[in-house]
């Protein structure tokens, strides 16, 4: 418990010297939290850029369409690129699908997403600049003693599939992280 609390006045501490650093308040509120466990139908491939994963999504919902499965969560992204790159872009999009669907198609893969400790935000506003959400996320993580674990995900709990203005996307940016 200690432990604990410890941990949460460093955290705290940092907080206070981004802020001073910054003079405003942080744009985004960054938390640490446990991924669940789910089942998801996969495409991954090496892309153009990575907005081309929604050519994927298209994909993957043609077949889970064809095959009569309904997604059971919000559409996601694995960037699997160590480094942001302009082009040549390894991603890979996800569909949470039910846990006792079987899929037969040899592009797609059904794979169970273990549930980790992963850094969080969640971001407004269209999908065109993501760098200032991810330039914090990746600071704080730096700053409160944590190491990336992982490819980043991006869960993509509102968008133009609801037919909404972009300034409205709401889009929550996962890192899988260790306690340095």
């Amino acid at each position: 418990n200690l432990e604990e609390e410890q941990a949460r006045l460093t955290r705290v501490e940092a907080r206070l010297r981004q802020i001073e650093r910054e003079q405003q308040m942080p744009a985004y509120e960054i938390i640490v939290k446990t991924t669940s466990l789910a089942r998801a139908a996969c495409l991954r491939q090496i892309t153009e850029n990575y907005s081309a994963i929604g050519q994927l999504y298209g994909e993957l919902f043609m077949v889970l369409g064809q095959n009569g499965i309904t997604p059971t969560g919000p559409l996601m992204g694995i960037y699997h690129d160590p480094e942001y790159r302009e082009q040549d872009t390894d991603v890979e999009a996800m569909i949470p699908i039910s846990s006792n669907v079987a899929l037969p198609h040899p592009r797609i893969k059904v794979r169970d997403l273990a549930g980790e400790q992963v850094a969080s935000l969640i971001r407004t506003g269209s999908y065109d600049d993501f760098h200032p959400a991810y330039q914090a996320l990746i600071g704080w993580i730096q700053t409160n003693g944590y190491q990336i674990a992982g490819p980043n995900r991006e869960v993509y709990l509102r968008g133009p599939w609801e037919g909404i203005v972009s300034e409205d996307f709401l889009t929550e940016i996962e890192f899988p992280i260790t306690k340095m």
